[in-house]
């Protein structure tokens, strides 16, 4: 690996993210955390969904009514997951370092904002009353809110990928857990019906994991638009997926046996009967012709703690180029480089973990 001709950049993520009610306070300076849409969920009548981006900004659909965002507020983490009240007329927004921001008739139960994490916070499922949640980090590790109950988590484990998302079952009396690498853990009263390791496919890049209505199923998504099913989950014919604008969440109808595919650019891909209808919201972004990106300063300036190499890739217009990867104690380290724009030679590196930037550095850029 070439050495940096100037000093490693790490990205610190800092603590005490605090709750937040309603739309932004007046003077509250918008964050730099991305416009990249990192996930979605639907309203509990199947009619409508929420799209969420990196910088908190949330965008209705269908019935699905809009009560505010995060995206006027200095964030301390990028949003990366939300809820649905039970009654559809608000939603809880968590952040990486697990702080949560309550719009409409949610209501605030707690954070894990100003408490030490092992690994941040990557997703949140709400109680079947609405009256609590549960946030889940990338080790599986279980944090509990209002009423809802631990059940087990994976946080004493050595995984193999990091957890991808949760999904809770009708009773709310058990959830599901899904690994980058496809493992299924069940705790509660949620049943197993398979994995992709269980199936001889071995990946290490599932987007996400969505529940059919009834629980007695789910499908599996990676980033590249392949879909997996199980249990009582219908198979259906992936669609074609830019490489340049990978899935990055999968989200289905609570009514119908469909689901929508979210990539980074906020597209949202319909199959069955998808919340919202059946047209998709955005177009994708395609990859350049020939020309391979190439990370400007401005750029490089603009990639902040926790982006993940697709909201990186996002951000400069095209996937970087792989370095280096290991393991450590189970925790993935990979480094990406893109040629940059400046001197002769100019380029940019960030290094992620468990595919989360913590270090940045370059050469020439200009």
């Amino acid at each position: 690996m070439r050495r940096f001709a100037v000093l490693l950049t790490v990205l610190l993520a800092c603590a005490g993210m605090s709750a937040v009610t309603g739309v932004a306070p007046a003077g509250a300076a918008a964050n730099s955390w991305g416009y990249g849409a990192v996930n979605g969920f639907s309203t509990p009548s199947g009619g409508g969904f929420w799209l969420l981006r990196a910088n908190g900004t949330v965008n209705a659909y269908g019935n699905a009514h809009w009560y505010g965002d995060a995206s006027g507020l200095h964030l301390n983490g990028p949003i990366v997951g939300g809820a649905v009240t039970a009654t559809g007329k608000g939603y809880w927004l968590v952040a990486q370092d697990g702080g949560i921001f309550s719009y409409g008739d949610a209501k605030f139960y707690g954070s894990m904002g100003d408490k030490h994490l092992n690994q941040p916070v990557f997703s949140m499922a709400a109680t079947k009353s609405g009256r609590g949640y549960w946030l889940v980090a990338r080790d599986g590790g279980i944090f509990t809110f209002g009423d809802a109950k631990f059940h087990g988590s994976t946080g004493s484990l050595s995984l193999a990928q990091p957890i991808t998302g949760i999904t809770t079952t009708p009773t709310g009396k058990g959830y599901r857990l899904a690994a980058r690498d496809g493992g299924i853990f069940t705790f509660g009263d949620a049943k197993f019906y398979g994995s992709l390791p269980g199936r001889g496919v071995y990946v290490s890049d599932v987007a996400g994991m969505a529940p059919t209505p009834s629980s007695a199923g789910y499908w599996m998504a990676r980033s590249g638009g392949a879909i997996y099913s199980f249990g009582n989950a219908y198979q259906y014919v992936p669609r074609p997926i830019s490489a340049c604008d990978p899935v990055v969440a999968i989200f289905s109808n609570p009514k119908t046996q469909g689901f929508r595919l979210v990539t980074s650019s906020g597209a949202t891909i319909p199959f069955g009967g998808a919340p919202g209808g059946t047209a998709a919201t955005g177009q994708q972004v395609q990859c350049p012709p020939s020309n391979p990106p190439t990370m400007s300063l401005a750029e490089f300036q603009s990639i902040q703690a926790g982006m993940t190499h697709d909201q990186v890739a996002t951000l400069v217009g095209g996937p970087g180029t792989l370095l280096s990867a290991y393991s450590v104690l189970g925790v993935d380290y990979t480094v990406y480089e893109w040629a940059g724009e400046g001197l002769p030679g100019a380029y940019g590196q960030v290094y992620f973990r468990d595919d989360g930037a913590y270090a940045k550095g370059q050469y020439g850029l200009g």
